[in-house]
């Protein structure tokens, strides 16, 4: 199968694998947004950023000095193996002991055997992470979509049936530990890697010297995409916080269906092309002009169409989500790029460039935090957008540096599809203004301004940029003459 092939192939079972979980996440939180309260959804919001910390310390960067070194072996695989279980040990020590200050910090008592108790994905996950970064780099990523799927829905059925007798919050803690348990297992069933019985210092000091600097991106990674709902949480309330995270995860929804899955293929598809900048240059244009051209117009009609979104979808009680949604989706736009920026740092070896972003995005996020929340809640969050725009300028500007491609023509190139999706945008505003005074069906407010949305976005994309079309139907042309 040529490098084209593959990468179709590996995007079309990333692309299913992440709708499908999407789809059937999605499918699940509706029904839990039913049979839960907001309160539940916040509790488990304070507890995100505990978690992440203990997974990225646990994998610390190594794996993906597997999937991006050329030159792995059993050994390499072997070593980090074990490191990340002795890791795992030891962090879900620290957080058991943690746990009852972290409840002491919120005011919360109950959040000491939540923590305790979903914390145990840290060891579960330590035998998941080779395994799974073995496939990535073989881009086996049909076995991967036939490991999520069962996952998921077996986690959704415990998750729904703890729900439905009253279990609380506890229905998304034992739901998260199932999902994590029922993959490790398939990933050890579907993968003939074994570990062997080797511990390579030399070699575990090579992954480490590229792995240390993404555990300390990592870290900040995990704190500042965390920070509003610890910030929520503690300055305002944790019903605030679940309305925060329940916009968040359907903003996530479009940007995880295509940016996430194109995300996951373009580490070992950049990795592979890693010394031809020109390549490099080319393969990113076209992936992120293509992305922004789908997820864009989505979320700006998502944004438009929040309060009847939130409405239909999870009832009244979500309601007071909707001004959390509108400026979510505009600040999810440009983040989309900003993995693919670091897919070619990553790719080139630039894990100090990586750092040296995340420390600079991170002190601007502070900075416009620390300004803006005594002017309340919203403007608060309105902070995501302004520094989702500054991450991306810096983002850009040091993925330009490495492909010889600057911040200019970067903007320019992008430029076409945000202002026809914005255009777009406001004929969907206007069409539901219109419709809303009138006593048609929520979800005819709803499908028909989307309608003709898509008819006028598309026709405009037509005129202005027809190549991004063409660029579309030669994905799946190609797709499904070679890639299947």
């Amino acid at each position: 199968m040529s490098l084209k092939q593959q990468i179709i192939s590996g995007f079309f079972w990333t692309y299913l694998q992440q709708f499908s979980s999407q789809i059937i996440n999605f499918s699940i939180s509706l029904v839990l947004a039913r049979l839960l309260l907001p309160e539940d959804f916040g509790t488990m919001g304070l507890i995100y950023i505990f978690i992440t910390i203990g997974h990225v310390l646990i994998d610390g960067g190594l794996s993906l000095s597997l999937i991006r070194n050329l030159d792995t072996d059993d050994e390499d695989f072997s070593t980090v193996f074990y490191a990340n279980i002795g890791v795992s040990v030891l962090v879900y020590s620290l957080v058991f002991i943690a746990a009852p200050f972290i409840a002491d910090f919120y005011k919360l008592e109950i959040l000491t055997n939540i923590i305790r108790v979903f914390a145990v994905t840290f060891i579960i996950s330590a035998f998941s992470s080779v395994q799974s970064a073995f496939l990535s780099k073989n881009m086996q990523f049909k076995t991967q979509m036939m490991i999520a799927i069962p996952s998921i829905i077996a986690s959704g059925i415990v998750g729904i049936t703890l729900a439905f007798f009253n279990f609380g919050v506890w229905s998304l803690v034992w739901a998260s530990i199932t999902q994590n348990g029922i993959g490790t297992l398939q990933l050890w069933f579907y993968n003939n890697w074994r570990p062997k019985r080797v511990f390579n210092k030399i070699k575990f000091l090579k992954h480490l010297h590229f792995g240390y600097k993404l555990i300390i991106t990592g870290i900040f990674d995990a704190v500042f995409v965390n920070i509003y709902p610890i910030f929520i949480g503690k300055t305002f309330s944790i019903k605030q916080v679940g309305f925060y995270t329940q916009a968040e995860g359907l903003k996530q929804l479009p940007v995880s269906n295509v940016g996430g899955a194109l995300s996951k293929v373009t580490l070992p598809l950049f990795s592979k092309i890693q010394n031809d900048s020109q390549k490099l240059k080319e393969a990113y244009d076209r992936i992120t002009q293509l992305v922004l051209f789908v997820i864009t117009p989505i979320l700006i009609f998502m944004s438009v169409l929040a309060n009847p979104l939130l409405l239909f979808l999870y009832s009244a009680k979500w309601v007071a989500a909707a001004p959390y949604l509108k400026i979510l989706c505009f600040a999810g736009i440009l983040p989309t790029i900003n993995g693919y920026n670091i897919n070619i740092l990553n790719a080139k070896g630039k894990s100090n460039y990586i750092l040296k972003i995340e420390i600079l995005n991170k002190i601007f996020l502070v900075l416009m935090i620390l300004f803006f929340y005594r002017y309340g809640i919203y403007a608060l969050v309105w902070t995501k957008l302004l520094s989702s725009i500054f991450s991306y300028l810096l983002n850009s500007y040091y993925c330009g540096k490495e492909l010889n491609y600057s911040l200019f023509d970067q903007i320019m190139n992008i430029t076409p599809v945000l202002l026809l999706s914005f255009l777009s945008g406001f004929v969907v505003q206007t069409i539901y203004v219109t419709l809303n005074s009138s006593q048609i069906p929520l979800l005819l407010k709803l499908l028909i301004p989307c309608f003709i949305g898509i008819i006028f976005y598309c026709s405009l994309i037509f005129i202005f940029k027809r190549k991004l079309i063409e660029e579309l139907k030669w994905i799946l042309n190609t797709k499904f003459q070679h890639g299947k």
